[in-house]
């Protein structure tokens, strides 16, 4: 009996160890064809992936060819409206442009102002707070526009009579034989100018050119300054004149 049962627990043993190891098999098999399983799920799922991306690129590409150039005539039209914004925004720069002038004589508020690009002379006169009493506006050009730079002087009445009585028709044909006649180049008239010696209609529309653009002379040294009055038509003419 001892050597039967002896047997039977060694035989149990044996097996026992065998299904052990058998046990131990299947579960490594079945975790591998797991793994196997999971790794190719992964990618066939990264391939579908790709294959829609490839598939949208080509639907895109192929719905281009189709447009004909529907796209090139939208561009083009998006630069047309380029261009027209930036025509647009240039004319308002011109708008703002602005100009530095200086007006005295008989406003409110003689100084220097700026003033919008063709501003007249009239609005310059509002912006100074307006004339004074004794402002004489006959002698000057209100309509006139400004320029960068301008001086604008308003005269007085009192100067007004003063250069009335220096240019009295009668005097002005003999002037001449008349060496106390003086000339105010800053008020005298194109006809007045040309009694000049040495200045003819075209140097007298520069003269009143130069002053209207600078506001007036400021000494009579500045008629040099003019185009075609150097010092020898100068000479001749300075004892002539006055401002």
């Amino acid at each position: 009996m001892k050597s039967r049962e002896f047997l039977q627990r060694i035989l149990f043993k044996v097996f026992y160890i065998k299904n052990e190891k058998l046990k131990q098999f299947f579960i490594s098999v079945f975790f591998l064809l797991l793994i196997s399983f999971v790794v190719l799920t992964i990618m066939l799922v990264k391939q579908n992936s790709e294959n829609k991306i490839k598939k949208n690129i080509l639907e895109a590409v192929s719905k281009t060819r189709e447009s004909g150039g529907s796209g090139t005539f939208a561009d083009k039209t998006s630069q047309a409206d380029a261009q027209k914004n930036e025509g647009n925004q240039f004319s308002e720069r011109q708008e703002n442009i602005m100009l530095v002038v200086f007006i005295c004589g008989q406003v409110n508020n003689p100084g220097v102002y700026e003033i919008a690009d063709g501003s007249r002379i009239n609005d310059l006169i509002r912006v100074a707070g307006g004339t004074s009493r004794q402002a004489c506006l006959e002698l000057i050009n209100p309509a006139q526009k400004l320029a960068d730079g301008q001086k604008v002087y308003i005269p007085s009445n009192e100067e007004s009579r003063e250069f009335v009585n220096s240019i009295n028709v009668e005097d002005t044909a003999g002037y001449e034989n008349n060496s106390a006649e003086i000339i105010n180049i800053n008020y005298a008239s194109k006809n007045v100018l040309e009694t000049l010696p040495g200045i003819g209609s075209e140097l007298a529309s520069r003269i009143i050119q130069y002053r209207e653009k600078h506001g007036g002379f400021e000494n009579i040294d500045e008629l040099k300054k003019v185009s075609g009055i150097g010092d020898k038509k100068f000479s001749e003419i300075k004892e002539m004149i006055t401002v």
